[in-house]
């Protein structure tokens, strides 16, 4: 995204990757239908990033998800609105829209080449990096580091970046993950459960916010959307505390005494079917229920034992705390060197906010770097392209 904003200012930008290939993890993304962003408006979008609200506000103002949106509806996409309001492509999967992609990419003349693995970084910029050849040395005008986080280690995101750049003094946030699932030691009578899903309920960290969604049960826990919606409050109470409990309201439409009032007198055979509680609902409740299962169905409390490794999270927190950049991203202790994407330390749920938030501080990082040298920002797809003074290399 940074080198297409490049590109249709008419820079010469080589994109340099140590996969054969770019985009792998894209690819990853879009494996079970491509969610490229949210519908909602900017103000709610960008509450989405947590204690990096404002900065986010300014980075969606430059590439907002409408932006978004039209570029990949230039590329052929077609995209529409899910009754989530989660945005998807109609036309294409990850792949089509990859090559499509980078068929623009090349009508800009940015430059791919793979194989190529940084080793290290200096000031000038200078960049050493390895393929089977040995070093090669690059010596651009200016650099977009853009190399992802640590989740998905098998798509080359494996967060080893982190020893190039804290050898040059920058510094650095520990990993964790984020929209992650979460580890539940069950009983017997639950295990066979595993692969079900409960729908229709609400979630909650315990602190009184509870958000719709569903979860699915796993041999080791519990995962899906709504628990990546609350993962990050949970994963925090465990390093704070120790301990964690999620909460689950399995009938959020009915009230509390309206449960009461259709559970009287009923056995716990028609209790579940006058409730209408899916078999593993019941054995939720009976694991975990305690003395008053009514009250249990507006909160059922489950303790939380950990969350699952970083490399099975979705995506990461941790990484280059924005401290430790200039307002348009540019490192402080390697001038002429930017950075965006997972790279940087942010985090938000699923539903489309990562790969907006990507997109969105490539796109500033690019504008930023054109500024720099006195040239117009431009936005990908939305300019066409035009040749400037100014940038050689």
């Amino acid at each position: 995204m940074a080198a297409e904003t490049l590109g249709q200012a008419g820079v010469a930008v080589l994109v340099v990757d140590a996969n054969p290939k770019p985009g792998r993890k894209f690819l990853v993304a879009g494996r079970s239908g491509l969610n490229l962003t949210h519908s909602e408006p900017i103000k709610r979008f960008a509450s989405r990033y947590g204690e990096n609200c404002l900065r986010f506000t300014q980075y969606l103002e430059a590439f907002s998800p409408t932006g978004l949106r039209a570029w990949a509806d230039g590329l052929g996409a077609e995209t529409f609105i899910g009754t989530s309001g989660r945005v998807f492509p109609r036309m294409f999967k990850g792949a089509n829209l990859l090559a499509a992609w980078q068929d623009r990419l090349k009508s800009l003349n940015v430059r791919l080449r793979g194989r190529l693995r940084l080793r290290d970084i200096a000031p000038g910029p200078v960049l050493t990096c390895q393929d089977a050849d040995g070093d090669q040395v690059f010596e651009p005008k200016a650099v977009i580091l853009a190399l992802g986080g640590a989740s998905w280690p098998e798509t080359g995101s494996d967060g080893q970046w982190t020893q190039v750049l804290a050898a040059r003094g920058v510094p650095l946030t520990p990993w964790q993950p984020a929209n992650v699932a979460l580890n539940v030691a069950w009983p017997e009578s639950v295990l066979p459960f595993a692969g079900e899903p409960l729908k229709t309920i609400a979630l909650s960290a315990g602190d009184g916010q509870w958000l719709r969604g569903e979860l699915v049960v796993s041999t080791t826990g519990v995962e899906g959307g709504g628990v990546y919606s609350v993962s990050r409050s949970l994963r925090d109470g465990l390093a704070r505390d120790g301990v964690a409990h999620l909460h689950l309201d399995l009938k959020p439409d009915l009230p509390l005494q309206t449960l009461r009032d259709r559970a009287a007198d009923l056995s716990t055979t028609d209790f579940a079917r006058r409730l209408r509680l899916s078999p593993l609902a019941e054995a939720l409740l009976a694991a975990y229920a305690g003395a008053d299962r009514i009250a249990a169905l507006k909160d059922l409390v489950l303790p939380i034992t950990g969350t699952r490794p970083l490399a099975e999270a979705i995506s990461s927190a941790g990484g280059i705390p924005f401290a430790a950049c200039d307002e348009g991203l540019q490192l402080l202790q390697i001038p002429g060197v930017w950075v965006c994407g997972e790279m940087l330390d942010w985090e938000a749920p699923t539903g489309g906010y990562l790969l907006q938030g990507c997109a969105s501080t490539a796109v500033w990082a690019a504008q930023a770097i054109l500024k720099s040298f006195g040239l117009p920002a431009t936005t990908p797809a939305l300019h066409s392209p035009q040749p400037l003074p100014g940038i050689s290399r």
